[in-house]
Parts: structure tokens; sequence; C-alpha cells
């Protein structure tokens, strides 16, 4: 029944640069039943999508937007859902699934990846 259990769980890639803010961000939606597996560089996120199977991908907010849209472009490839996080603004961000505000509540996030995963 275990393996049943985790088949079923969602599963997040969390790629960004802000070590801290990742890291926490990452406990909230493990806490949440996600499983998340983090991501540290453009080419760490392509590689994890190409080995394992996600549903979404998350993009912290100070990545790029052309490192952004690479990893956004291939990870639809791969039939998962794009999550940009942002601060203040964002500007074109027209690959991803949702935007969510890293100002707002961790639970934003939450519903947005219960949403795009439903």
């Amino acid at each position: 029944m275990a393996l049943l259990n985790l088949r079923l769980m969602k599963k997040a890639l969390s790629f960004g640069y802000l070590k801290k803010i990742k890291e926490e961000r990452e406990q909230h939606l493990e806490q949440a039943g996600i499983e998340v597996t983090p991501a540290a560089s453009v080419a760490e996120t392509i590689a994890m999508l190409r080995e394992s199977t996600f549903d979404v991908l998350i993009v912290g907010p100070t990545v790029p937007q052309e490192e952004r849209d690479r990893v956004a472009a291939f990870a639809k490839s791969r039939r998962a859902r794009v999550i940009f996080l942002y601060k203040n603004y964002i500007k074109g961000a027209e690959s991803g699934d949702a935007l969510i505000s890293v100002d707002g509540s961790p639970d934003d996030l939450i519903e947005a990846v219960n949403a795009l995963t439903a």
C-alpha cells in the first residue's frame, strides 16, 4: 500500500537561486504532501526533467527570463505544468501556467500546485 501512496503524491521540481528561501518553500510543499526535488541550475533542472516525471516545475523569482523560458519550454515538452514565482513584477511570463507572488502566503503556492495537478 505504501507504493500506491507514493505514486499518488504530486511531484514538483523546484528550481531557483535563493537557497534559504527555496528550502523554506520546499519544506512547506513537503509538509503539504507534495514530493519536492530541488534543482540549482538550468542544466540540473533539464537533467532532472529528462530522468524523471514531474507534475509541476516551480521556477524561483531570481531566475533570469531566458533561463526561465528555457526550462519552462522543456518542462512543457515533458508534460509538466509550470509555476513562475515573482517579486514585485514579472515580464515575459507567457509560458507559465501560473504566476505566484513570493510575498504571498506559502499556501498560495500549494493551492496553485494542487489546482494545476488536479
